[in-house]
């Protein structure tokens, strides 16, 4: 069937077509990225902001910056019960450096969460540039 489907020029095209084009949605979709910058225009314009920490416990506890913490394990293991009903909020993760915090965008998109946005660089830009944290 398959080698079939590559003879017809045509749909083998239109089917390429399709796939770099999810592809590219796909890309556009789970890197939103957002800077320390912005984010704290948005925290001193007083604006509600959804903010998820994903590291440990025992990194909120030495700093954080206000947000709700829902450490990456859980959201890997889809224990995301706590901030289902922000799916078609905006939503700004952030992790001590944003590795962490890009993964837990990526998986969070694909369990339907449509406004996610990766803090770059993470809590350690955030003392680099403004130095206290909450």
């Amino acid at each position: 069937n398959l080698p079939l489907l590559s003879r017809q020029s045509n749909s083998h095209h239109h089917l390429s077509e399709n796939h770099n084009s999810r592809n590219h949605l796909m890309r556009t979709n789970t890197m939103k990225q957002i800077t320390v910058e912005e984010l704290k225009q948005k925290l001193d314009s007083g604006q509600e902001i959804n903010l998820i920490d994903c590291r440990e416990p025992f990194e909120y506890a030495e700093a954080n910056l206000g947000g709700r913490l829902l450490p990456l394990g859980k959201i890997q293991t889809m224990q995301v019960e706590d901030i289902e009903h922000l799916k078609d909020e905006e939503v700004i993760v952030h992790c001590r450096s944003g590795a962490r915090s890009m993964m837990a965008c990526l998986m969070l998109d694909q369990m339907g969460f449509s406004n996610v946005y990766n803090l770059e660089g993470g809590i350690q830009a955030w003392q680099d540039k403004f130095g206290k944290t909450m």
